[in-house]
């Protein structure tokens, strides 16, 4: 016989209520608070200047770790803003094993367009601001949204992105990982 313990919860308006919970439940409840914490610990101890929201999007795969979260001031932008160059995400990444590409580590990812007319994301080193890598991004704009929301895909791909309140949505691909 095959016993599987399931359950969700949000964490991002604070913590679960687990009292309904089975044992394996409230563990898991438990062990997913902590990994949030201290994700969220990670980020902000080492952010330098820069804040944001509080929002953070965490993903995981056996191979892939995988924290996101927006700049303080991101629901402020316009699309010509986003075209000159905009800083709009703190993003931390591991790979397993490491990749000489995408280093492990927290990146401020700067949104772009490049004189081709291709949406782009710089990821640069949080402390030196040295580029690491360049990815595609897409920017489009929408309706306007009532609240900001972080998205977050792990396949053989890696997508993140936010949608932004005055409609603007914008997504960065890490390819092939």
């Amino acid at each position: 016989m095959r016993s599987e313990a399931r359950t969700s919860f949000c964490l991002a308006i604070g913590e679960p209520d687990t009292t309904l919970l089975t044992s394996a439940g409230q563990k898991i409840a438990k062990a997913a608070g902590d990994f949030h914490r201290q994700a969220l610990s990670a980020i902000n101890n080492t952010s330098g200047n820069n804040t944001w929201p509080g929002q953070v999007i965490v993903g995981t795969r056996d191979d892939v770790l995988i924290a996101h979260t927006v700049l303080q001031g991101v629901e402020k932008l316009t699309l010509e803003d986003l075209a000159k160059g905009q800083d709009v995400f703190v993003r931390y990444h591991r790979l397993s094993p490491p990749s000489l590409t995408m280093p492990t580590g927290l990146a401020i990812v700067r949104i772009l367009r490049n004189p081709a007319g291709q949406w782009r994301a710089q990821l640069r080193n949080n402390d030196t601001g040295q580029l690491i890598t360049e990815l595609p991004a897409s920017v489009e704009q929408l309706t306007h949204m009532d609240r900001m929301s972080l998205t977050l895909g792990i396949s053989s791909d890696i997508d993140y992105g936010v949608v932004l309140p005055q409609g603007l949505v914008i997504s960065v691909r890490a390819l092939d990982l």
